[in-house]
């Protein structure tokens, strides 16, 4: 009978480390301090539902990216290309909200340049971000009226 607890008592147990494994790897927020970022422009923006582009405007050299919307990552290990990849971040309050972009291979010309696109169907704004890998992370503030 004492065996038969000690069991149940066990698999619980592993039960519970298995939940908090998951948790700590998958489940968790995938965030950022805001203050690792220098900001490098701000765009005044009149909708707030956008579409926002990422990609590789200049020269194909292998940028690699991580790709941040007010803190949260949104894409790890993004290589930019000449297509871009598409964020719909949904509907967005009235305020500030923070593209943040962090180099992680800034390819064969750094830094890791990311250009950027936030369009609402009609109008779309353009820019860039620089990053350097393991130094200096971009940010571009965008100001929801």
């Amino acid at each position: 009978m004492q065996n038969k607890r000690n069991r149940i008592i066990i698999a619980i147990l592993l039960l519970l480390l298995i939940a908090a494994a998951i948790w700590y790897f998958y489940c968790r927020n995938n965030s950022i301090d805001q203050k690792n970022f220098v900001q490098q422009g701000s765009t005044t923006i009149n909708y707030s539902e956008p579409v926002i582009k990422i990609w590789d405007y200049s020269a194909v050299d292998g940028d690699t990216i991580d790709f941040y919307f007010d803190g949260k990552l949104i894409f790890k290990n993004l290589g930019l290309e000449d297509s871009p990849t598409v964020f719909r971040p949904g509907s967005l309050s009235k305020g500030e909200h923070i593209i943040g972009v962090k180099g992680i291979n800034e390819g064969t010309m750094g830094p890791a340049s990311p250009h950027l696109s936030i369009s609402d169907g009609k109008e779309m704004l353009e820019f860039d971000i620089d990053a350097w890998k393991d130094s200096t992370s971009g940010s571009w503030k965008i100001i929801v009226k």
